[in-house]
């Protein structure tokens, strides 16, 4: 009998200090679990800014772009005419106010059309220097606010994917998960598209350059790299109309 009692002492002892040793090691797991949703949540949302970033910085160039093909007759621009108004039609859809892939594809043959135009710049109409200047400027701001989003892309788009493989199994959040997927997807795009993008839309501004140096228009210094840090910084350097 005392052994059987010995053996029931024992057995509630183990019981009880594994419960409590569980208990204590699923009170570490929730805490490191809600210390890693809270760095995804937070990594998801700095990555938006960085498509923010990159979205004001392609309106920007294809702002940009309209500048230029407002210094040429109508019939050296139509075919950037069509590609802009597919962009345009486009930015009037966006669900949360960002691009999509699709419009970093619309940039990029925009500019790359436009960049047709360095073989008959002097083709540009005599009344377009002004346009030329005002692309210039955009331009400016564009190519070096690219330059800077090329650094932050990659993590952007792990840290968007990684909060989408977060919520995914949640059904309620289909929709935001839904959200984060497009974004990485725009972003990765944009990702691709840069380096070409920052050729042609250079070779655009060499034929802004171009028309303000034949007319002695005056041109304006580019920005720093580090004035464009973030969306705040860059919001405050895109020249307004």
């Amino acid at each position: 009998m005392r052994h059987w009692f010995k053996f029931l002492v024992a057995a509630f002892l183990v019981t009880t200090v594994g419960i409590g040793a569980s208990n204590a090691q699923f009170g570490k797991l929730a805490g490191k679990k809600d210390t890693q949703q809270a760095g995804s949540e937070d990594g998801a949302k700095n990555a938006l800014e960085v498509l923010a970033y990159v979205t004001l910085a392609t309106d920007t160039g294809m702002r940009a772009a309209e500048n230029i093909a407002n210094a040429f007759p109508p019939e050296k621009v139509a075919a950037f005419r069509e590609i802009s108004k597919k962009y345009a039609e486009a930015t009037k859809n966006r669900k949360d106010g960002n691009l999509d892939a699709d419009q970093v594809k619309l940039a990029s043959q925009a500019a790359d059309e436009l960049a047709k135009l360095a073989a008959d710049w002097k083709s540009y109409r005599k009344d377009g220097v002004a346009e030329a200047r005002k692309a210039n400027l955009r331009l400016g701001v564009m190519l070096v606010a690219d330059g800077v989003a090329a650094t932050k892309i990659p993590g952007a788009v792990e840290a968007l994917k990684s909060q989408a493989g977060a919520l995914s199994s949640n059904p309620l959040k289909a929709g935001e998960v839904k959200r984060l997927t497009v974004s990485a997807a725009a972003l990765a795009e944009a990702g691709k598209q840069i380096p070409d993008q920052l050729q042609k839309f250079q070779t655009v501004r060499t034929i802004a350059k171009q028309i303000c140096e034949a007319e002695k228009a005056e041109l304006s210094a580019d920005p720093a790299p580090d004035a464009l840090k973030d969306l705040k910084s860059l919001q405050k350097a895109v020249p307004a109309d």
